[in-house]
């Protein structure tokens, strides 16, 4: 019996919360949306003094804000970074002329072929003609090989052919020696 009450009262339990949640739950209505339901909410936590969140972000992005524009207006030295404006352009200016003339310089390069990318293409091709090389030397070395084995049994035939020239000569030599007369 103790089995079955439990996991009655588990379900009991559980709607009996989900109940409760379900009336204080706020509810959104569909013409509004959840938009609107997060408006309330925030205007809710509201007060005089404090205006929410949204006023400790502001503060804090003002702050930062006044920070930057401080050090925009002033120098490592102390100095007003004014004075040192028109100087700071000139040379500025002058470097991003000569980086842009490089970098024309190196696009011209690139698109001629000329300079390191004729280099690269000529050791890519080198790096292909040693490739092929070592292909062709590996071929031959087979050939080699083939040729040696080759030579060499022709060298086992001929050692079996020149012992049975022997032999045959030996055979000859005791058919002459046993035909002759006198013998």
């Amino acid at each position: 019996m103790k089995l079955i009450i439990l996991p009655v009262a588990s379900v009991i339990a559980l709607a009996a919360a989900s109940q409760l949640a379900a009336q204080t739950a706020p509810t959104t209505s569909a013409s509004n949306g959840l938009g609107a339901d997060v408006s309330v909410m925030a205007k809710a936590q509201r007060d005089g003094d404090t205006k929410g969140i949204g006023a400790a972000v502001s503060a804090k992005a003002h702050e930062r804000n006044a920070a930057r524009a401080s050090d925009r207006t002033t120098t490592d030295d102390g100095t007003d970074a004014a004075a040192h404006s028109d100087h700071a352009a000139t040379t500025s200016a002058a470097l991003d002329a000569r980086t842009v003339a490089a970098a024309r310089s190196d696009n011209s390069a690139i698109k001629d072929g000329t300079g390191a990318v004729a280099d690269l293409r000529e050791a890519r091709s080198a790096a292909a003609d040693v490739r092929q090389n070592s292909a062709d030397a590996r071929l031959t070395a087979t050939e080699a090989r083939a040729a040696a084995t080759e030579t060499r049994q022709a060298a086992v035939d001929a050692r079996t052919n020149a012992s049975s020239a022997r032999d045959a000569a030996v055979a000859i030599k005791d058919a002459v020696a046993a035909v002759r007369p006198g013998h």
